[in-house]
């Protein structure tokens, strides 16, 4: 067999953590010896010229044949080169290298915050290049706990996988500044340095604005809402921002509403303590002040509820939307009918409805202080599964269903508190 042995030119050198600069070593004496066992392989040995000793990092060896990469190896100086066909030249380079370039890193990553998280922060980073650093197992996170030394030098969390490049920090302190930075990992522990650091001042928000009040006009088709301006509010309050679950009057280019206030409509004048929207139409509004710093902190919120529904052409106003029952309970009785109980405090709503198999079997009043109503089926299929829930009302707007009660009728059962429950399915 025929092979030419190259050498990896190296014409400069990189640090490796916890090296000073250039301490990576050179490679020397590179060889091939042939290995009796495989015919289509050799064994390629070097001379590393660094000493290793107990506190220095790892090394790596990167094997490449032909300037392709064959091999790593970790702390020893050989590595088993495949593939050879006899009568072929091959080139054998060996560059060594901690699986950490940390200089090479930390040019193309940079460490961010949002700043909309009032008394938590947001950390956010670009992404690794696993196709460039496959060896890449983590991220670190560091801070200096908010003591005002701007070292980060305590573990604050570690994220595992090139993609999971966010973390959100618990409540941190406020009127406190905080520094964070952020290092890398490879498999075996190598660590990168932190690189620019990043320092974020926790504020304490805005206070909620007190007494906020929305005014439906059936005529305009427009909801009208008021506040008033708390007492001690912060000076630096530029405004108040109101949202909503949708934009009003936007109706015919959009199919239902959000859950949450989401869309911020308007910031107000912080004098300025009304708010008018745009036409609306049928549907579940929410809506949603809050006070706004000069950095765009926002304070909390009272979630104002507003339904709509269209009687005889025109659009009114529905009583809000009353809690939904909080627990369901179906159990067989003698002669096959099955007892089912809702619960409800009954404290938002006017009426209790139960519904078996999706069709209303029983609605009532809501009787003051009482937590519980109760109906009785009649005579139902023996052995035979039914399903129950149950809705609050108040008016004609019904609540979210109860869980699920499932129950067997059971000709057979006997009455009383003696009964099987029936399970509950959420």
């Amino acid at each position: 067999m025929t092979v030419y042995v190259g050498f990896w030119p190296q014409t400069y050198a990189l640090a490796t953590p916890g090296h000073p600069w250039g301490a990576r070593g050179a490679v020397s004496g590179l060889r091939l010896e042939a290995l009796p066992s495989y015919s289509e392989a050799a064994l390629a040995r070097w001379d590393h010229l660094t000493r290793f000793t107990s506190d220095m990092a790892y090394f790596y060896h990167r094997v490449h044949l032909n300037g392709l990469l064959a091999a790593v190896v970790l702390d020893t100086t050989q590595a088993v080169v495949f593939g050879l066909r006899d009568g072929k030249p091959y080139s054998v380079a060996v560059l060594p290298a901690s699986e950490v370039e940390n200089d090479l890193w930390l040019a193309a990553l940079s460490l961010f915050w949002t700043p909309d998280l009032g008394d938590r922060v947001h950390l956010y980073w670009d992404a690794v290049d696993t196709d460039l650093y496959p060896d890449f197992e983590r991220y670190r996170l560091k801070w200096d706990n908010g003591l005002e030394t701007g070292n980060p030098n305590v573990l604050l969390a570690d994220a595992i996988g090139a993609r999971n490049t966010s973390y959100v920090t618990a409540e941190l302190v406020e009127d406190t500044t905080y520094t964070f930075g952020r290092s890398m990992l490879d498999r075996v522990g190598n660590e990168s340095s932190l690189g620019a650091y990043l320092t974020k001042t926790i504020k304490q928000p805005p206070i909620e604005p007190d007494a906020v009040v929305a005014t439906y006009n059936q005529t305009t088709r427009k909801v009208t809402i008021t506040f008033d301006h708390p007492a001690g509010q912060h000076a630096d309050c530029v405004g108040y921002a109101v949202y909503a679950n949708e934009m009003p009057g936007w109706g015919a280019l959009l199919d239902g509403l959000c859950a949450e206030p989401h869309m911020r409509l308007r910031l107000l004048d912080p004098q300025n303590g009304s708010w008018t929207s745009g036409r609306l139409y049928a549907g579940d509004w929410l809506f949603a002040v809050k006070g706004v710093d000069a950095g765009g902190l926002e304070s909390d919120y009272t979630l104002i509820r507003l339904s709509l529904a269209i009687d005889g052409g025109d659009l009114v106003e529905l009583p809000e939307r009353p809690a939904a029952p909080t627990w369901i309970e179906a159990r067989p009785l003698a002669g096959g009918t099955i007892k089912v109980t809702a619960y409800h405090d009954g404290t938002d709503a006017t009426h209790i409805r139960i519904y078996q198999d999706g069709a209303q079997i029983y609605d009532t009043a809501v009787v003051a202080g009482a937590a519980s109503y109760a109906h009785t089926t009649g005579a139902l299929v023996d052995a035979q599964e039914y399903s129950f829930t149950a809705r609050a009302r108040n008016g004609a707007t019904l609540s979210a269903e109860s869980p699920t009660a499932l129950a067997v009728a059971d000709s057979s059962a006997p009455g009383g508190s003696n009964a099987l429950s029936a399970e509950l399915v959420f």
